[in-house]
C-alpha cells in the first residue's frame, strides 16, 4: 500500500478520521492525500443557474486550503520519534463529496480511501451526508469508514464477513485484503452469520474449507472462521463489533449482497449508532 486517501469535512468526526487514517499510514508506511470537496453556489440545485465569479471562486479554495494546512499541521503532531512520517499532499476539489474522493482516487492511484461517520458510530450516517451510499456504490477502491469518536488502536483483528454464495468472489476478497493485513500482521477471522434454519454444519465446513484455501493457497497462516448463529444481519454484526475483540470489519459490496442490504429500509435504522469499529468497504469486482 502506498497512498491513502482521507476525505474531510473539517468537522471533529472528520479530524478524528484524519487522525486514524495518519496512525494507519504511519504503521503501513504509506504517504497521505487529504482532500475536501468545495461546494459553491452553482453546484447546489436549489441555486438555479447562475454564474460564480473566479475570484469567489479563489477565495472559497483559499480557505478549503487553509484548513487543510491546519488539519496537516495537526497530523503531524501525531509524529513520534523513530516512527515513519508519511508524506502528506492536499487537494481542494470543486464538486460532491463523492464525486471528488472517486476522481482522486482513480487519478492519483488511491490504494485506500478513509472518512468519518457522524452519530454514535453509524453506519448509516456517515462524513459523507446525503452522499454516502452513492460514495459506497462508486468507491474505485476499498473505503475504510471510521465510527464516530474511535480512537486508533493497532489493528490486530480483521473480520471478513461473507455470505457464503460465491466461493471465488469470497476468495478473491479475502486474498485481496491480505496485503493489508499483512502489513498490519493482523490475523483474519472469516465470519459468517447464520439465521434462523440455516445449515450451520455446511456454513461450518464451507468455512474451514476456506481456511484452509486461505492458508494453502495464499500462504497466510494468520485464518480463522467464527459462525454467529441465528442472528438478523444486522444484529450479529452489531454483536461482533462490539463483543467479538475485532478491530475492523471488512464486507464486499455487491449491489444486491450482505452490504447492500443493510443500506435498505429498516436495516439501516437498526445499523444506525451501533456499530463499533471501523469498517472496511470492498468493492465486488466488476
Amino acid at each position: 500500500m502506498k497512498k491513502i486517501l482521507i476525505g474531510t469535512d473539517f468537522s471533529e468526526n472528520a479530524k478524528n478520521a484524519a487522525i486514524f487514517g495518519y496512525k494507519l499510514a504511519v504503521q503501513t508506511k504509506s504517504d497521505i492525500e487529504i482532500c475536501t470537496a468545495m461546494i459553491i453556489p452553482a453546484e447546489i440545485p436549489q441555486a438555479g443557474v447562475i454564474v460564480w465569479p473566479m475570484e469567489e471562486y479563489h477565495v472559497i479554495e483559499e480557505g478549503a486550503l487553509a484548513e487543510l494546512k491546519l488539519l496537516k499541521k495537526a497530523l503531524e503532531a501525531q509524529h513520534a520519534d523513530g516512527d515513519f512520517k508519511p508524506h502528506i499532499s492536499l487537494k481542494a476539489q470543486p464538486g460532491t463529496a463523492t464525486d471528488v474522493l472517486k476522481t482522486l482516487a482513480e487519478q492519483d492511484h488511491a490504494d485506500l480511501i478513509v472518512a468519518g461517520t457522524h452519530g454514535a458510530g453509524g453506519i448509516s450516517s456517515l462524513m459523507l451526508g446525503n452522499h454516502a451510499r452513492n460514495m459506497i456504490d462508486a468507491t474505485p477502491t476499498p473505503l475504510l469508514l471510521i465510527p464516530s469518536g474511535f480512537r486508533y488502536t493497532h489493528i490486530k483483528t480483521i473480520a471478513i464477513a461473507l455470505d457464503m454464495k460465491h466461493k471465488a468472489e469470497d476468495f478473491t476478497t479475502i486474498t485481496g485484503i491480505l496485503p493489508l493485513a499483512t502489513l498490519l500482521n493482523a490475523t483474519i477471522q472469516l465470519i459468517h452469520i447464520c439465521h434462523e434454519g440455516e445449515d450451520t454444519a455446511e456454513a461450518g465446513l464451507y468455512l474451514t474449507e476456506m481456511v484452509q484455501e486461505v492458508k494453502q493457497i495464499a500462504g497466510y497462516a494468520k485464518t480463522g472462521s467464527l459462525i454467529i448463529k441465528q442472528a438478523p444481519t444486522e444484529t450479529g454484526l452489531n454483536w461482533l463489533c462490539n463483543y467479538g475483540n475485532v478491530d475492523m470489519l471488512a464486507m464486499v459490496h455487491h449491489h444486491r449482497g450482505l452490504l447492500a442490504s443493510l443500506f435498505t429500509g429498516s436495516h439501516t435504522k437498526k445499523m444506525a449508532g451501533h456499530i463499533a469499529s471501523p469498517l472496511l468497504v470492498i468493492p465486488a469486482k466488476s
